[in-house]
């Protein structure tokens, strides 16, 4: 790892955030079954019922659990992770140690 010797990382915390994620939730949750040798158990919702809970919830006053699961089922059906460069970090990415 070229960072440990790199002076932009000295007594700092480096992100590894790859440029895209190439496995869906569900997809990761696969190949942990393979690994254990069993089968994890899942709740599926309908987009449907997902957006009718999204109106009942109002997520801005009360984010709990159950509005947790909510947004992990959409990451997981449908491979949609939570954009992370709304605002950049002070901490030094990676990927950019590279150049």
């Amino acid at each position: 790892m070229k960072c440990v010797d790199d002076d932009r990382t000295l007594n700092k915390t480096v992100h590894f955030r790859p440029p895209s994620n190439p496995l869906s939730i569900n997809e990761l949750a696969s190949l942990w079954e393979e690994k254990i040798g069993r089968k994890l158990p899942r709740v599926t919702i309908t987009e449907d019922e997902l957006l009718a809970l999204a109106e009942v919830i109002n997520i801005n006053e009360c984010f709990t659990e159950f509005a947790k699961k909510i947004v992990n089922n959409k990451a997981a059906t449908a491979g949609q992770h939570p954009d992370l460069t709304e605002a950049p970090s002070p901490k030094p990415e990676a990927l950019a140690l590279v150049a």
